[in-house]
């Protein structure tokens, strides 16, 4: 059954992680056209997802996504005209670092497509959504009290930000107790951090991970391939030296040689007052009072594996990438006394939550396209995440930045950071 058509804007690791899940799950949509400026890359990423074993077409293939709009906007003036024109996409999935999104977007807006930029994909692999499942609605522990979350880090230098904004969205989709629309968030009222820049500096040389060890090999394979995405393209038209010269450059440096600034480490520690009689003047369910501790470490054995701990009133969670326990307090120590949960193993990046997202979205602008639900309704029912609730889980990164920085305590509620009106930080941009 055909799908959706995309396109696809930057086709390095995010544009081929969606696109090869679309592939390998058979999902309800079609990669229609890429648009990449390195040329090798976009070929390989077309071969592979696009045109397959024929020649690409005109338009399925752009230099960038200024090209692909160009092209675009002339086709409609065409089509209007009553000339016979390709047909043209429905929506596109935007793979490019951040600094192009607002460009792209403001550009983008007056053609209507249906528009992917960020999507938290934690919330859709089936180890999370049992997850949740197992505290929101089975209500398998009680009251949750704690929760100790680690995200591992297999890079050397991981920002909070960059590396660990799933992370934060994350735990703000299980505790804030949003398991409809129509229901009020519960929002952290106090917000602190903390982090250390300990080993990856000029004065520490790490032997193991040091860069010169993995550039000096002289490889051109992953990761030096997305490191400096175009080596391939430069060495094969400018020569081995010019290439070997752009390894030096800014992007792809080793921290150990660099003003590296970003952290090793760093904890986020979240505070949740009680709210449970808020909502009706009844006790509410799932908003009582709760602290949260994120670890982003960078120096461990269970490398990209997030781990954690949940306890509750009357039982406790623990669990890992592989598999979910839930523990009684009265026989904690016998592993009898251990209800073991094992999700399906889903392939693809994020534990299938890639996939699981890509799949949301296709569901969701198909409904739109064959008229079965209107924009509102299948963003709820398919990819169910509200445009504020991505930048509220970018916000509380920024606020866990800010209180690092600054060495204090955020408080949420105050300052133009009230959720619960719909006003964002100023920084952020005001009200929505």
């Amino acid at each position: 059954m055909e799908g959706p058509l995309f396109l696809v804007i930057g086709a390095g690791l995010r544009g081929t992680a969606y696109a090869s899940a679309v592939r390998r799950e058979g999902l309800l949509a079609i990669i229609a056209a890429v648009a990449e400026p390195i040329r090798s890359t976009r070929i390989s990423f077309g071969k592979n997802y696009v045109w397959e074993g024929g020649a690409p077409r005109e338009y399925q293939t752009f230099d960038s996504w200024q090209h692909f709009f160009y092209y675009e906007r002339n086709r409609r003036e065409a089509e209007a005209a009553g000339e016979k024109v390709y047909a043209g996409i429905y929506g596109i999935i935007v793979c490019t670092q951040d600094h192009a999104h607002k460009e792209i977007l403001q550009a983008f807006g007056p053609l209507k497509l249906h528009t992917f930029l960020t999507g938290h994909a934690l919330r859709y692999s089936p180890h999370n959504m049992l997850l949740r499942r197992l505290l929101l609605e089975d209500r398998a522990i009680g009251e949750v009290i704690s929760v100790e979350h680690t995200e591992p880090e297999s890079v050397a230098a991981p920002s909070l930000l960059c590396m660990s904004c799933h992370d934060i969205d994350f735990i703000l989709w299980l505790l804030c107790c949003r398991i409809d629309f129509g229901e009020s968030a519960h929002m952290p009222s106090l917000v602190s951090s903390a982090g250390n820049q300990s080993l990856f500096t000029k004065h520490r040389k790490l032997a193991k991970l040091y860069v010169e060890k993995l550039y000096g090999k002289r490889e051109r394979d992953w990761p030096i391939c997305f490191v400096v995405p175009v080596i391939e393209d430069i060495t094969a038209t400018s020569g081995t030296d010019h290439g070997r010269a752009v390894l030096t450059e800014w992007y792809g440096r080793c921290a150990c040689e660099s003003d590296n600034d970003v952290l090793d480490d760093q904890i986020v520690t979240l505070t949740w007052d009680d709210d449970s009689r808020a909502v009706s003047g009844e006790e509410f369910p799932g908003r009582g009072p709760k602290t949260v501790v994120f670890y982003m470490a960078s120096f461990t054995e269970a490398q990209s594996k997030r781990q954690g701990k949940i306890s509750g009133t009357h039982r406790e969670i623990q669990y890992d990438s592989d598999e979910i326990r839930v523990y009684t307090f009265d026989k904690f120590r016998d592993p009898e006394a251990a209800k073991v949960f094992t999700p399906p193993k889903a392939g693809g990046g994020h534990d299938g939550g890639d996939g699981g997202l890509m799949n949301g979205f296709s569901q969701a602008v198909d409904a739109v396209i064959n008229g079965k639900l209107n924009v509102e309704q299948a963003q709820a029912k398919h990819v169910g995440c509200t445009l504020k609730e991505a930048f509220m889980s970018h916000a509380m990164v920024f606020a866990a930045e800010e209180a690092r920085l600054g060495r204090k305590i955020i408080d949420w509620m105050i300052g133009g950071r009230s959720w619960r009106n719909g006003s964002l930080p100023s920084e952020l941009g005001g009200r929505f």
